[in-house]
């Protein structure tokens, strides 16, 4: 997945780049501004609700959204005017087919029909633990647990609770190794990756919390 995901962003800005260059080339001027602030707010928007199903809402979503908005709407446009319709037919291609979409399918495909995931392992137990009680090999630990867990959630409920679950992890793991989290986000993890690597090795938390 982590090869389609680089392979697919790679096609998606080439596309972007030169779908808005062409706009910028054939369109008019206001037209083109008129487009590019559609799709920021558009964009914005699905930041927000993207960030809603863990009940917070950051200004990064906002503006990765909103660029991703602005791009692809301008794309549209100036690849429209070459192709016509078929550019609007290749640009819902190309959403149906990121590895985004994909994996959101096969995890509601999943759950729905009840069938867990061969490839992933029996179910693990998500430990309640306090995030905070969590030394860093734990934390690591439960998080990896948390994303097993994702593939034999049975319920809408169950599943709303362990992703706010994940987001505590996710929050706790950037105040303890900013440095650390930003580098593991920068690499487009796949969900159940192992962020090891990546986290708790440049300095550790003095705060009782770190490894012992």
């Amino acid at each position: 997945m982590a090869t389609y995901r680089t392979v697919w962003a790679w096609l998606v800005t080439v596309v972007g780049t030169l779908g808005t260059l062409t706009a910028y080339a054939l369109r008019p001027t206001d037209q083109f501004v008129a487009v590019a602030v559609t799709g920021l707010s558009l964009g914005a928007c699905a930041g927000c609700l993207f960030d809603l199903r863990n009940e917070t809402v950051t200004v990064k979503s906002m503006v990765v959204f909103g660029f991703s908005g602005t791009i692809g709407l301008l794309a549209l446009l100036g690849l429209g005017a070459l192709f016509g319709v078929t550019a609007v037919l290749g640009g819902v291609l190309l959403v149906v087919l990121s590895p985004w979409t994909l994996s959101t399918a096969h995890r509601l495909l999943t759950r729905r029909l009840g069938v867990p995931d061969q490839q992933q392992p029996p179910p693990v137990h998500v430990p309640d633990t306090p995030v905070q009680d969590l030394n860093d090999r734990e934390l690591i630990k439960a998080w990896r647990a948390s994303s097993a867990a994702l593939g034999w959630v049975g319920s809408d409920d169950n599943w709303l609770s362990l992703t706010r679950r994940r987001q505590e992890y996710l929050n706790e793991i950037e105040r303890r190794d900013p440095r650390g989290f930003n580098a593991w986000m920068a690499s487009t993890p796949d969900m159940d990756a192992d962020p090891s690597g990546f986290l708790f090795h440049s300095h550790k938390t003095d705060s009782g919390t770190g490894d012992q």
